[in-house]
């Protein structure tokens, strides 16, 4: 069996998903049973194109001018950043694409094709017209079973009546193409998919979880890592990780917003902000690599993920290898994976008070971290979920014949 995976990038929790998914299928499945390939718009970390990862580029087959993929860019962060959401920007936004992924050589030699968050490099509408083999979609965020609106919250609130038109036109897409299947990693998720949005359907979707590979993140004793960080603080140490610490999505606000923070040390990971460089109780490390993310989960009494929308959170199952207990708000993500009072806490409501008050009942709590450290390696065992996307894939290929 053959699966070609699609994405558009390495980076980002999405990219990062479909990087694991891929490795873990290659990793842990013979190759007489499966063979993963990976077919990427554009790949930031050279390392993941080194020979037999079995990933490449689009442009290692047609040339691309890097000038588009900025072009596009900047359009994104134009319209999101201005809140003009128009029908024309989610046309050019989810449904245009200067590119042609459906004439790659690879489509040929898959017998199924997976695709993840591809918005700027495959254009759904003209790709699935184009080929005719069954299709995987991760529901990395809403896009795949909504009409473009990848959440339902912030910016695109008052705006999802504008997506109707373009949800109509997928849903009769895909029962024209009738060889759709859903990859849901949220028992909510699917549930949307099937019944909100209608447009998969519930025996041609699965729930299974991201893997992590065990040996990226583990415990480390608090005292050493916070030394190795050369952190020091008499207050309780809050983590915070986010790639763009200002998508407001993320929910930085409702921490540092609140009266409450100056009773704790806050350490938040990503990209830094100016804005907060003279806050006392702050400590911006920038954007770390897996050694030093693995230290600051491991220094962080609590790990807060103060998401308003997840599909899934990684960043929660990474601190739980570390053996870190996760505060974070009822989340379709958080409320798959996080058990109260066992390995975190999920507040009652999305605000500042609640927030907090989960906090501090977090802080009150006896978490065994070895405990939550060695259910999460069993639960999101990469080799586990390899079988699991085995088992899925056997089951669409028996449904083509």
């Amino acid at each position: 069996m053959n699966v070609l995976h699609i994405a558009t990038k390495d980076t980002g929790g999405a990219g990062i998903a479909a990087i694991r998914i891929h490795n873990a299928l290659n990793k842990y499945l013979p190759n007489s049973k499966l063979k993963s390939r990976l077919l990427l718009l554009w790949c930031n970390n050279e390392q993941n194109l080194k020979p037999g990862n079995g990933i490449v580029t689009y442009q290692s087959f047609y040339p691309v001018r890097k000038k588009l993929g900025d072009y596009q860019s900047f359009i994104h962060k134009r319209f999101f950043s201005t809140n003009n959401i128009s029908t024309k920007f989610i046309k050019g936004n989810y449904y245009q694409s200067f590119y042609k992924p459906e004439i790659i050589p690879l489509l040929d030699w898959a017998d199924i094709i997976h695709l993840h968050w591809v918005n700027g490099f495959v254009n759904p509408f003209h790709f699935l017209k184009k080929i005719n083999k069954p299709i995987v979609w991760t529901f990395h965020d809403m896009t795949p079973f909504s009409g473009g609106n990848p959440y339902e919250s912030g910016i695109f609130k008052d705006k999802l009546e504008l997506f109707r038109p373009f949800l109509n036109k997928k849903i009769k897409l895909f029962q024209q193409h009738g060889r759709i299947y859903g990859h849901a990693t949220s028992d909510t998720f699917k549930l949307k998919a099937v019944n909100q949005y209608q447009t998969f359907k519930d025996s041609k979707t699965e729930v299974i979880p991201y893997p992590l590979d065990p040996n990226h993140f583990n415990i480390i004793h608090q005292d050493i890592a916070r030394t190795r960080l050369n952190i020091k603080s008499n207050k309780p140490l809050l983590l915070f990780v986010a790639a763009d610490t200002n998508n407001k999505r993320k929910g930085i606000q409702y921490l540092i917003d609140s009266p409450h923070i100056k009773d704790f040390t806050l350490l938040m990971v990503g990209e830094k902000s100016n804005n907060l460089e003279k806050s006392p109780n702050i400590i911006q490390l920038g954007t770390l690599d897996i050694p030093k993310l693995n230290l600051a989960y491991s220094a962080a009494d609590l790990f807060i993920t103060p998401a308003i929308e997840e599909a899934y959170g990684q960043t929660t199952i990474e601190s739980f290898y570390c053996g870190t207990p996760v505060v974070a708000f009822p989340t379709a993500g958080a409320k798959q994976i996080i058990q109260p009072y066992k390995n975190g806490i999920i507040a009652d409501t999305i605000d500042n008070k609640a927030l907090y008050k989960a906090i501090n009942k977090a802080l009150s709590t006896s978490f065994n971290r070895k405990e939550i450290s060695i259910k999460a390696k069993e639960t999101f065992n990469p080799q586990k979920i390899s079988q699991q996307f085995l088992s899925f894939y056997n089951k669409i290929l028996q449904n083509e014949k």
